[in-house]
């Protein structure tokens, strides 16, 4: 589906030394000046006005460390109650919902922005597939498995099957029959407007 893009022309005042930056590192990414800042836009109404208050921003390198100091039960702990009190609420700022599509979605921005993985969703009739990527270690795909497991089977009541290795998660499970029929056609035309590659297939 082609996005249909509404251009707006727009005269605006700007530090000389901010746009010369932006122009350096549009060229560095071969990308034009207009594609780069319209995705420096897009990252602020999607994620940066979003988390400016209330999160607080830490190098991955420090991240890593802190979540290899905790054992396993600590993470659990931690995971599991980050996923009763805070998943839910990222879920209505960010997608506007608690639901499955929301969720997808959601996994699809924190991708896209966060730092703390990447990663590729797929929907076979009523099988979801979640496969992320990252670089933090074996005790942060114990912390995500921790997390999404709980929040599936508290709040969309799936259980789901993970597997996990030192840089990888690999989560699937069936979603019920009512939710997959309203999933199919809003999950296909959100991630092509959003950009996701999503396989639908009966």
């Amino acid at each position: 589906m082609a996005r249909n893009l509404r251009k707006i022309h727009k005269t605006i005042r700007a530090d000389p030394e901010a746009l010369d930056i932006i122009e350096k590192e549009a060229d560095s990414r071969g990308l034009s000046f207009n594609a780069f800042l319209s995705s420096i836009l897009k990252r602020y109404t999607e994620w940066g006005k979003l988390t400016e208050r209330g999160f607080v921003t830490i190098s991955q390198t420090t991240y890593k460390s802190l979540l290899d100091e905790l054992d396993d039960e600590t993470l659990k702990r931690v995971a599991e109650r980050l996923a009763d009190r805070v998943v839910r609420e990222i879920l209505l700022v960010l997608s506007g919902g608690d639901d499955l599509q929301s969720f997808l979605r959601t996994l699809e921005i924190f991708s896209r922005n966060s730092g703390l993985f990447n990663c590729d969703i797929k929907v076979d009739g009523e099988r979801v597939r979640i496969s992320a990527r990252h670089e933090l270690g074996r005790n942060h795909s114990l912390f995500l498995m921790f997390v999404w497991r709980r929040f599936l089977k508290s709040i969309l009541g799936v259980t789901p099957e993970i597997v996990i290795d030192r840089n990888i998660i690999l989560v699937s499970f069936n979603t019920p029959e009512p939710t997959v029929r309203k999933l199919e056609a809003p999950l296909s035309e959100s991630f092509e407007r959003i950009g996701l590659s999503v396989s639908l297939s009966k």
